[in-house]
């Protein structure tokens, strides 16, 4: 029912109904009725089944009268519908600090003045021997009543009672103060700040004779300057001549103390026969050492009452009170030898700090450590105490000078060594927290401390048997250590034993109650084993431990989206970001646990869940920005832009988000990221990106586990044509270990009409039919380095057919009928290996290979009817039928290579540099591209006969002419790039993006046997500027760059896919010269509104060929066009279930006369509005109403029938219960617009030109 975490002193427990009392022991299990005592300087902890935590400070009684489990914390679920009892707890005398926060659970407390009635709740009880009752309460509800009244508290206030007399209460103006004593206080000295040799001669006992005295002073003047052996010596030398030496014992004790020898010390310090002060303090360090606490400063206690005490006794004094839990006491006697002769105030100083820091007073610990340090500059515990308020105001360069110095000062000092390494593994430099944490484990193998940390880097290693060990090891000698319990708790998540990982959680959090970090894990584990509300509980109270800590608002962002409440998530996750330099974070430095499951969260999901995209991405490209190769960062940009592109809006005015973009941020995260059962878990289903579904929850830990998704949709179009599409995703994975597998088959019999014809259709039907199967597979032989593998098989056959009547070329014809059909087939094979290594965060290399095998088939038959009328009818000569037959029959095979290999670095120097620089060669040797045209002409002459007839001429009755055109060639595909770009922040609001590219490309032009070859260089320039004006978050944009297009339709190049939010990585045809330039303001005007707004300007230009008419040469050219845009958009949380996303855009598009030629395209201006609201509501019901208004203006026919339209989609549905999958219903074009619509060249239309109606069913396993 309820077991013994830790005790301290003398702890006592009676079972049942016994009279007698025996010593406990740390695990000790106590049952209903058994009752607990703690004596002078003692304490206990209890951990019960109904996750109430317990805390007993000194002489205090608690009986355990009944306790009703948690499911949480029991083997075996109870059975449903029943209601929970109450647990009810007794406490005749002391004090004691209980926190439950389980939500559905009823707590009784009793007392001999009052009972409480509690619920959810943290609060202090004391009670004196004559039953008078304290009751204060800091979180939850509770009403404390007796025969004489009732009073209820609320948080902040303080209870009060007699028995016999009606409760009271007051409100108290700092509650906090009043539990200060249920914290753990680590205590941290260097016995660098504990000479030997200044302690005044009057609390010394005398050095011996005069022919060892000298050796005496010569021992202890080693000891202080660290000559540990040397000292040693000395004083066995003495010892050789005067065997009960005080100070020559003395001198061995204190050396056995620094060699983490405590029992040879205790040993030493108890021969001693005439002991001073310093015997008396070592004696009481060795035992402390040995874990007794309660003994300790009952040493240190016995002593101060034999007479005057010197400054050093006045200090330990103190310390020995801290450490026993005498909060107060101890502060009085650090605060009184502040302003005594040293060694006490480079004692005291540091120690105040120390208990500052944990009662969260930070800005008292900064003004105590820089007092430290101007008194002591080079005191090993002056340096370390401002190393921990550098720590605890999250300045981690400045915390590791600190602690440098004091390990210099101090090359035997434990704990600073486990602060370093505690750094290094926070920042993920796991080689150095490994080489710091061994130094600490070898001059201390026991320590408690060491030895959890040592477990904490073993973790980090993966290193799941080993970690387990030590952290039991380190539980062994200290048991009352709560972050050697939260190791364990993760130990026992990786395994999926959650009652036992939650168990240990809520150990830590017992034992240490004001550490956020500790809660964050906690608001974890509760999350992972689904008790949503009480992990969101615990996430507040993180927050309120550690204002300035991003983490709990991060998490609590995560489980927000998770449970479809995305107003307050994005609330929340935008908090983290400002609390964090205004960066997206995605994991908290400050745990000690790397977090590797919930790094492959995308923070994409709350935004697209309101659809609010440009939000999004303004957040995820800063993350780019400031972390060019953190896979979160481009897991974040990816599904931003995979929304974009899928929603009807987005692609409108943010273009270039197109098929490019997209899969250079998919490679880049696919490539970067860790290897865990999360990996692969945001692989959205198409159809499904835009709305921010996930298919589980977020995993807090890493665990062996696999879901399958199925989905599979039905639809009509108008004219009822359907369409189907059908998916299938397996994902999962292990620490080290992750796989996916997806495939989709698509069917679609009403395909888009063309959106820019230059003729009007008479008839159009197309259909097209999809299948894609792909494979992923991750590995992390160490968790430095992982290998990626990825395959893909692609097969797409597309069938359209067209009717039309075109004028006849002359006088003699009738309007010619036109009949011709487009028939695709592609298959595509894509293979991809990759090996990224982390060297450490500064520095990683990346080595990369892809093949690809295209087979791309094309057939164009086509057909003429009209009539022949030469006008001669009233001579008798009559019209006769004319029809042609034509096919163009094409096929293009490639098979093509890519080798990329790429360096990143970070340097310091006049600001962060994140450098990447590489290598890109593409080759596609073998390409083999043939064309067949085959034309055959005839012209039925049968009604001709007789008029020939006449004039005795025979004519044959039909007249057929036939033609045969076939070329076949091979042409060379290939390129090459070195690059270097720079990620420059001078200063922490500014980043500044430069990049030179050198390019050599030659590339295969479109209907023509030439190639063209470029060489460029290419400079790239972007400048990205955070600042604040009245408490509204704005960022300046500006882009400014040239870019060659080697090979990005056919393969992605490795490096970021925007220059300052505008994306570079354009679809164009291989060796087009890109020019941009654009501008962007954005505003966050509050925590719900945000606005952008962006210029921008782009030139491509694309070498080909025309046919000379004189001379029948190819000869080259260039097509080129432009595009002027600019564009406003307001994102607005309307409430937590609400989002509203409007805007306006327009843009000019110029392309030169070579495009009407051979794309029938001319320039055109274009104006959008667009409005759009997504609701989603926690039960998972959802809606999507997205009206977009377009109007084009240009010198083309088809433009003035269709000026101005409105295509209207909506989303309806709902997200099952429990993430057990979905059901839409979606209509597009609701009003079944088909307009003349003008495209830039290699845009796809982003909307349905003819209504579709569709449902979707997704189910996950």
């Amino acid at each position: 029912m309820a077991k013994l975490i830790a005790i301290q002193g003398q702890v006592t427990v009676r079972r049942g109904i016994d009279k007698s009392w025996e010593p406990a022991q740390v695990g000790q299990p106590l049952g209903a009725g058994d009752a607990v005592r703690t004596g002078s300087a003692s304490s206990a902890s209890i951990l019960c089944v109904d996750e109430s935590q317990i805390k007993l400070n000194e002489n205090t009684i608690v009986i355990l009268k009944s306790i009703a489990p948690s499911p949480r914390l029991q083997p075996v679920t109870p059975a449903k519908g029943q209601p929970p009892p109450a647990s009810h707890y007794e406490v005749p005398e002391g004090e004691i600090w209980l926190r439950n926060k389980h939500e559905k659970f009823r707590f009784e407390l009793e007392t001999p003045a009052v009972t409480a009635i509690i619920r959810g709740t943290e609060l202090n009880i004391r009670v004196k021997r004559n039953g008078a009752t304290n009751i204060l309460l800091l979180e939850g509800n509770v009403c404390i009543a007796n025969s004489q009244g009732e009073v209820c508290l609320r948080p902040g206030e303080e209870g009060y009672a007699v028995p016999g007399q009606k409760p009271t209460k007051q409100v108290l103006v700092q509650p906090s103060d009043a539990v200060q004593w249920v914290l753990y206080y680590p205590g941290i000295i260097s016995y660098r700040d504990l000479p030997l040799t200044p302690l005044p001669g009057e609390f010394r006992s005398p050095p011996g004779s005069p022919a060892v005295a000298p050796l005496i002073q010569e021992g202890e003047a080693a000891y202080d300057q660290g000559r540990l052996q040397e000292a040693r010596e000395k004083a066995e030398t003495v010892l050789a001549k005067d065997p009960g030496n005080s100070r020559a014992l003395t001198v061995l004790g204190w050396v056995s103390l620094q060699e983490n020898r405590p029992d040879e010390a205790v040993k030493q310090f108890h021969g001693v026969r005439q002991p001073d002060d310093l015997t008396i303090v070592g004696q009481a360090l060795a035992r402390e050492d040995l874990g007794d606490a309660t003994g300790a400063y009952e040493i240190i206690w016995a002593a101060g009452q034999k007479g005057k005490s010197s400054p050093l006794l006045v200090a330990m004094s103190g310390y020995f009170a801290l450490l026993a839990g005498r909060v107060e006491e101890a502060r009085s006697r650090l605060q009184a030898a502040v302003n005594l002769p040293s060694p006490a105030p480079r004692l005291a100083r540091p120690l105040l700090v120390q208990i500052d820091l944990v009662q969260n007073r930070k800005e008292a610990a900064q003004a105590e450590a820089s007092q430290a340090l101007t008194q002591a500059p080079n005191s090993p515990m002056a340096l370390f105490s401002m190393g921990l308020v550098k720590m605890a105001s999250f300045d981690l360069p400045g915390a590791t000078q600190y602690l440098q110095k004091a390990i210099a000062a101090d090359p035997r000092f434990v704990e600073a060594y486990v602060y370093l390494a505690k750094i290094w593994l926070g920042t993920e430099y796991l080689s150095r927290a490994q080489q710091t944490i061994d130094k600490a484990l070898h001059l201390a193998p026991r320590n408690p401390q060491v030895l959890s940390l040592v477990g904490f880097v073993r973790l980090a290693f993966r290193d799941y048997a080993g970690a387990f060990q030590f952290w039991n090891r380190a539980l062994a000698g200290y048991p009352k250590f709560g972050e050697a319990h939260l190791g364990l708790g993760i130990y026992y998540f990786r395994h999926r034993d959650f009652r036992r990982g939650l168990e240990e959680m809520l150990t830590a959090t017992l034992l240490d109650p004001r550490v956020a970090s500790y809660q964050t894990e906690l608001g974890k584990a509760l999350y992972q084993t689904r008790s949503f509300d009480r992990s969101l509980e615990v996430y507040d109270y993180a927050k309120t431990l550690d204002p300035r800590d991003p983490t709990p608002y991060y998490y609590r962002g995560i489980a927000l989206t998770d449970l479809n409440r995305p107003g307050e998530a994005i609330q929340e996750i935008n908090k983290s970001i400002e609390l964090n330099d205004n960066v997206a974070m995605f994991r908290s430095r400050s745990l000690l646990d790397q977090d590797l499951a919930v790094r492959n969260y995308s923070l994409a999901k709350s935004y697209q869940q309101l659809g609010l995209n440009d939000w999004a991405y303004s957040k995820a490209v800063t993350a780019v920005n400031y972390h060019p190769h953190e896979s979160s960062a481009h897991l974040f940009l990816r599904d931003v832009i995979l929304g974009a592109r899928a929603g009807s809006e987005a692609p409108f005015l943010t273009g270039g988000l197109l098929f490019t973009t997209a899969s250079t941020e998919a490679a880049l995260y696919r490539i970067l990221s860790r290897a865990n059962q999360a990996t692969f878990s945001n692989v959205a289903l198409d159809g499904t990106e835009a709305l921010g579904f996930t298919t589980d929850y977020t995993p807090m830990f890493e665990m062996p586990y696999g879901r399958v998704v199925a989905s599979g949709s039905i639809g009509a179009w108008q004219g009822k044509k359907s369409v189907q599409d059908q998916q299938g995703l397996v994902y999962g994975g292990a620490p080290g270990v992750a796989v996916a597998a997806a495939g989709r088959y698509f069917d679609n019999r009403g395909a888009n009409w063309p959106s820019a014809s230059s003729v009007t259709l008479d008839t159009f039907s197309g259909t097209q039919r999809f299948t894609d199967l792909t494979g992923v597979a991750k590995w992390e032989p160490t968790v430095k380095g992982t290998l990626t593998g990825f395959a893909e098989y692609i097969n797409v056959k597309a069938i359209d057919q067209q009717t039309y009547r075109q004028a006849p070329p002359s006088g003699f014809l009738s309007p010619i009928n036109t009949s011709f059909a487009n028939n695709t087939v592609l298959r595509q094979k894509n293979y991809e290996m990759a090996y990224y290594y982390r060297f450490n965060p500064q520095a990683a290399f990346l080595a990369y290979y892809s093949r690809q095998n295209n087979s791309y088939h094309f057939v164009q038959p086509v057909s003429y009817n009209s009539t022949v009328d030469l006008g001669l009818g009233e001579f008798g000569f009559p019209s006769f039928p004319y029809s042609a037959q034509g096919s163009l029959n094409q096929t293009f095979d490639q098979i093509s290579n890519n080798v990329q290999l790429q360096q990143y670095l970070r340097l310091s120097m006049l600001g962060q540099h994140s450098l990447i620089g590489g290598f890109d060669h593409f080759s596609g040797p073998g390409i083999d591209q043939r064309r067949f045209q085959y034309s055959m002409t005839t012209i039925d002459t049968s009604s001709l006969v007789p008029f020939f007839a006449a004039f005795d001429v025979q004519v044959p009755s039909s007249i057929t002419a036939e033609s045969h055109n076939q070329i076949g060639f091979q042409t060379p595909q290939w390129s090459y790039s070195f690059y270097l770009l720079d990620y420059w922040r001078p200063f922490q609001d500014l980043v500044i993006e430069l990049g030179l590219f050198k390019d050599f490309n030659k590339a295969v032009s479109r209907y023509f046997q030439e190639n063209s070859y470029t060489s460029m260089w290419s400079p790239r320039f972007g400048v990205n500027y955070q600042f604040e004006v009245k408490g509204t978050q704005q960022v300046l944009r500006a882009a400014l760059g040239r870019y060659l297009n080697t090979h990005l339709l056919t393969q992605p190049l490795l490096v970021p896919a925007e220059t300052a939010s505008f994306p570079w990585a354009i679809d164009s045809q291989s060796g087009t010269e890109i020019r941009q330039a654009g501008a962007a303001w954005e505003a966050q005007w509050n925590n719900k509104t945000f606005s952008v707004v962006r210029l921008s300007t782009l030139r491509l230009s694309t070498p080909t060929f025309f046919t000379d008419a004189v001379t029948g040469f190819d000869q080259p050219m260039f097509q080129t066009w432009k595009r002027y845009q600019a564009s406003i958009t307001l994102n607005r949380i309307l409430c937590t279930s609400l989002g509203l996303s409007l805007g306006v855009m327009g843009k000019r598009v110029i392309p030169d006369l070579s495009y009407e030629a051979t794309d029938g395209l001319r320039g055109f201006s274009e104006f959008n509005a667009f409005i759009g609201l997504a609701y989603l509501h926690p039960d998972g019901w959802l809606a999507r109403l997205r009206p977009l208004l377009v109007q084009q203006y240009g010198d083309i026919t088809g433009h003035k029938a269709d000026n101005v339209f409105v295509i209207f989609n909506m989303t309806l549905g709902r997200e099952f219960p429990n993430k057990r999958g979905f059901a839409l219903f979606e209509m597009q074009n609701l009003f079944n617009h088909r307009p003349f619509y003008s495209l830039e060249p290699l845009r796809d239309l982003e909307f349905t030109n003819q209504r579709r109606f569709l449902f979707r069913v997704g189910l996950y396993f």
